[in-house]
């Protein structure tokens, strides 16, 4: 689908997912469709989606079943309402930094003051 109409598939699957409509300005969005328009584009997203449901899965399962944690300081912004998610992620994580954006899928885009915000004071620590 993507290959065969990338600019109308692209504009459909942001605007879906997008809760701050104007959050990607059409400069922006023209740019999200040139990216996706690249065959080597298309190819690597579709291969990282791949993966996400196969071997990502059997190295999570492995790193789990030796108690594999990150002891780095780690922080994880959420959109779409998910603070649930979290606690996905302390199962993980020694001890994460969550942030709630309140947004849509796109947390860069919808949230950018709050993600600028955090990644200053985050990286100032």
């Amino acid at each position: 689908m993507l290959e065969r109409c990338p600019e109308e598939y692209v504009r459909h699957k942001l605007d879906l997912n997008l809760q701050v409509k104007e959050a990607i300005s059409p400069e922006a969005m023209d740019e999200y469709v040139r990216c996706f328009s690249n065959p080597a584009t298309i190819h690597a997203t579709c291969n990282d989606y791949r993966a996400t449901a196969t071997i990502d899965c059997e190295i999570d399962d492995v790193s789990r079943k030796r108690g594999d944690r990150i002891r780095l300081p780690t922080m994880v912004i959420m959109g779409n309402g998910r603070s649930d998610a979290f606690d996905l992620w302390r199962k993980w994580i020694e001890d994460p930094r969550c942030i709630d954006a309140h947004c849509g899928h796109y947390v860069p885009e919808e949230a950018a003051d709050l993600v600028t915000r955090s990644l200053l004071d985050f990286l100032a620590d």
